[in-house]
């Protein structure tokens, strides 16, 4: 491939890139409501829910750390789903901050009242 073939595509993909962020994405969830967050970083993994939620939570941030390699990081994430949603599907998104190298991520599980 030539430079010039090279500059043309990596230009069609920003151009790609430029839509899902600039138009697809934010027509999928076109109406959000904010949730506040907070988190309990204990050491070591498993961590059982009873000594999860039994420890302390503290005010979390989007973009805060998430503590040590290898730790664990229970959040409590509270909210009130806008009357203006009634009759509507709502979710929760989350993103645990995997940024695509292989082998490093982050895994979660749900708990709903204590279930």
């Amino acid at each position: 491939m030539t430079e010039q073939e090279q500059v043309a595509k990596l230009k069609r993909l920003e151009r790609i890139d430029e839509l899902l962020r600039g138009t697809v994405k934010p027509a999928r969830w076109p109406t959000t409501a904010p949730v506040e967050i907070r988190a309990n970083h204990l050491p070591g993994e498993p961590v059982p829910y009873p000594q999860a939620v039994a420890g302390s939570f503290e005010p979390f941030a989007v973009g805060d750390a998430w503590g040590p390699l290898w730790g664990t990081t229970w959040l409590h994430v509270t909210g009130t789903v806008p009357a203006e949603f009634a009759g509507r599907d709502c979710a929760l998104m989350v993103h645990l901050g995997y940024g695509g190298l292989s082998g490093f991520g982050a895994e979660g599980q749900v708990w709903i009242d204590g279930a």
